[in-house]
């Protein structure tokens, strides 16, 4: 078929190795193969065919190859490699194929170093060397026409001169070694809707220039070294969706006068040096809240999940790790889609918030070290909750005993270990963005088995009880033998009595029981 013009087969599950006669099909202008899960070494001579434009063979994990010596009569328009086990160095020579507009190597196993022709590559509009082995120095002014870059592996100070790519849209250049300041000429790129520089060495403070970009959704700089007061300009920017700033050195009070112009659904601030109130209006459009391991104090303002006519969209909300005081705000009910609460390790003084009860798909509540105090039963304010996979109450006063019958409506522990059907995958992923997923990791630090472990996507299967080191007293409640999927349970440092419930049997998939430091007595169940 040496006059086949055009050859997709995108995501057909091929599963053999790429037949050696595809090298005869000269006249291919397209060449489409991802996801058809080939493997073997792709025959090089394709890359030369003088009329071919595109050539995706992305996720084809087991796919090897090189990169052969480019003609300058090379059409090549489109080169997509993501996620296969091509290699070596990239020839010299692809600096003549003067028509590349998109370079995507995400994930491939090219080495150091970028041939100096590459930078010849004028009509790249879409870079992408996430994940690869290149290193140094990239972005220079000559790839002014860049609307996606993507790079890892690289270190130095980004230039000023990144200011001139002013086509470009989407920035990534997390997981790199870059450090200095961030360019004040980023203010410059007007077209840019994400801006990924997380895990570097950035230093010094937030250029106030971020706040001309009208068009920017994602901002992401987290895990760096900046310092600094958080701009209050930031919260003013109208498209921003997702603004990271975690895991800095930022210091002082969160001060915005109102965010109600911006739509900022996903906030996390957490692991820095942030001080005073939170400020009332922040919760008027967020999902996600992440403040936690500040230095936040007073109490948490009522007006933080009711302001705004709209009702709260919360569904993450951690303060965890801060100095609130004060008592837990009854208007969190308002917050129906909330599904993680962690106050954990802050002063709060408070009963037992029964009314959590009434938060339909709550399925994590943290408030391990605080000052909570009294009862965790009311024989009239009780019913149980019913989504709740993750309980941490530990380090408390809370004291009284639990009847019999406590747990009887936990339904979503109740459940086989197989039966979480709940949908939670929004913490991972964030696709707001046009062809781009985006990663967003919340993660929870419980204790288990004596250490304290880091919760990412496993969260929500990791059902867990923690009433350890409070004052409860009378038996343990037989219905605990109900919940099926419970991986965890401590009790320790109580006052409960009696004997060991053999219900705890029944509890295949438990890994964890501590009971420690009660009153306990007679004969432990087989």
């Amino acid at each position: 078929m040496t006059n086949l013009r055009h050859l997709r087969l995108h995501q057909v599950n091929i599963s053999s190795s790429v037949p050696k006669s595809l090298a005869n099909l000269s006249s291919l202008t397209s060449l489409i193969l991802g996801g058809c899960s080939l493997h073997g070494k792709f025959p090089e001579k394709v890359f030369q065919f003088s009329k071919l434009e595109i050539i995706s063979v992305q996720f084809n994990y087991l796919l090897t190859g090189i990169l052969p010596e480019f003609q300058s009569s090379n059409s090549l328009r489109e080169v997509i490699l993501d996620l296969t086990n091509f290699s070596g160095k990239l020839p010299n020579s692809i600096g003549n194929v003067n028509s590349l507009s998109r370079l995507s190597f995400y994930g491939c196993n090219f080495v150091v170093p970028l041939p100096s022709s590459f930078w010849n590559l004028s009509h790249l509009t879409h870079l992408d060397l996430l994940s690869t082995h290149f290193t140094g120095l990239v972005l220079p002014s000559t790839l002014g026409n860049l609307a996606k870059l993507d790079s890892s592996q690289f270190s130095g100070k980004v230039p000023s001169s990144i200011g001139n790519l002013t086509r470009l849209e989407i920035l990534f250049l997390n997981n790199n070694s870059f450090s200095g300041q961030i360019q004040n000429s980023l203010g410059n790129l007007t077209k840019l809707e994400t801006i990924s520089i997380s895990s570097n060495n950035f230093s010094g403070q937030i250029p106030a220039s971020l706040e001309n970009l009208n068009d920017l959704k994602i901002l992401d700089l987290a895990d760096n070294n900046l310092d600094g007061v958080i701009p209050s300009s930031l919260f003013t920017v109208p498209s921003l969706n997702v603004l990271l700033l975690d895991s800095n050195q930022f210091t002082g009070p969160l001060i915005i006068q109102n965010i109600s112009s911006s739509q900022l659904e996903i906030l996390d601030l957490g692991e820095n040096k942030l001080d005073g109130r939170i400020p009332r209006w922040l919760g008027s459009s967020l999902q996600i809240l992440n403040l936690q391991g500040n230095n936040f104090n007073e109490s948490i303002p009522h007006e933080l999940f009711t302001y705004g006519s709209m009702r709260n969209k919360m569904r993450v909300v951690d303060l965890s790790h801060n100095q609130f005081q004060g008592r837990v705000p009854q208007s969190l009910i308002t917050s129906s889609k909330l599904q993680i609460l962690n106050l954990g390790h802050n002063q709060i003084s408070d009963t037992f918030p029964f009314w959590l009860q009434s938060v339909p798909q709550l399925q994590v509540l943290l408030l391990q070290s605080n000052k909570f105090f009294g009862p965790i039963w009311h024989p009239t304010k009780y019913f149980g909750f019913i989504n709740l996979g993750t309980l941490d109450l530990s380090f408390n006063n809370f004291n009284g005993s639990l009847p019999f019958e406590y747990f009887r409506n936990w339904g979503y522990m109740s459940k086989a270990p197989d039966g979480n059907k709940l949908n939670m995958t929004y913490f991972s992923k964030y696709k707001d963005v046009p062809n781009q997923s985006y990663a967003y990791k919340y993660s929870v630090s419980m204790m288990n088995k004596g250490s304290e472990m880091e919760l990412w996507k496993a969260l929500t299967l990791f059902k867990s009880i923690d009433l350890s080191n409070n004052r409860f007293d009378g038996e343990i409640p037989s219905s605990m033998g109900k919940l099926q999927s419970l991986v965890m349970l401590n009790l320790s440092s109580n006052n409960f009595s009696g004997t060991i419930p053999s219900s705890l049997g029944n509890v295949s998939v438990l890994e964890s029981l501590d009971l420690s430091k009660n009153k306990l007595s007679g004969r432990i169940p087989q």
